[in-house]
């Protein structure tokens, strides 16, 4: 969900609940904001557990609200008390939330930033215009996973995949037919395979992806084409110009072969 949209849910909820238990049930400001508070722990916590958004996110998110019932707090008790010195009194901790929400605003632009990129008015106006056609990203959605452990049980299991596929001795060779492909144009992108002993690796499944370092949304996945014993083609368009990460593999029965490798693709022709 947007992040701007549950900051401002959360906060109207937080001071509804405030305001609820200090005009209507008639409980002490600062109670009220101690129970508050402790409720959108409660109720946060484990939705964010959940619908895990991220540790950026989630810490915005809890400032945000935490800040919020420590202001109406702060409003509720010198509106009781109805002194004006007392109001005065409270000008260091109200410069000290206020800092702290500025703190809330800039960090949660610049996720917003990261994930949905700048206006084009406003990158055009910030960066350097591109050379040699290269289109110019101003989002990174992020490529990196959040999970530790199912990162060390993927890591070990590729650890073990190496050595089996060093012990099997599959050679490959692989490349774009008419040399540097271009953006956005189709060229064929081959694939041969044979054993150690010079045979065809025929009957594979052949797939894999051509990957964009910092924006997954460009990545292309692709399956290719058995054309002759051990030989695999497959027809693509890379939307864009530079450099590229190949992740593919080829499954024959229980057998697996996993591939690795970049390329770069040229800017359109204009």
């Amino acid at each position: 969900m947007n992040l701007l949209l549950t900051l401002l849910l959360g906060i109207v909820l937080v001071t509804v609940a405030n305001a609820l238990l200090v005009r209507m049930a008639r409980v002490a400001p600062p109670l009220a904001a101690a129970l508050v508070a402790l409720a959108t722990l409660l109720l946060y916590l484990p939705l964010a557990f959940v619908f895990w958004p991220g540790g950026d996110v989630a810490t915005i998110h809890l400032t945000a609200f935490l800040l919020t019932c420590l202001m109406c707090g702060l409003f509720w008790q010198a509106r009781a008390q109805g002194d004006t010195a007392t109001a005065r009194g409270y000008l260091g901790p109200r410069v000290i939330i206020g800092f702290f929400m500025t703190l809330v605003v800039v960090d949660s632009v610049f996720v917003l930033v990261a994930e949905r990129g700048l206006p084009v008015s406003v990158g055009s106006a910030l960066l350097p215009e591109p050379r040699n056609g290269n289109a110019v990203r101003f989002a990174f959605p992020g490529v990196v996973a959040d999970n530790y452990q199912k990162k060390e049980a993927l890591y070990n299991e590729f650890l073990a995949q190496h050595r089996r596929q060093e012990a099997r001795g599959w050679q490959i060779q692989k490349g774009w037919l008419d040399g540097k492909p271009r953006a956005e144009q189709s060229a064929v992108f081959q694939l041969k395979a044979t054993t150690r002993e010079g045979l065809p690796v025929s009957g594979a499944a052949a797939r894999g992806t051509f990957a964009w370092a910092g924006n997954s949304e460009l990545d292309t996945l692709f399956t290719m084409e058995e054309v002759s014993p051990g030989l695999y083609q497959a027809e693509l368009s890379l939307p864009t110009a530079g450099r590229w990460q190949l992740l593919m593999s080829l499954h024959r029965d229980d057998e697996q072969h996993e591939i690795r490798a970049t390329t770069t693709v040229a800017p359109t022709e204009s």
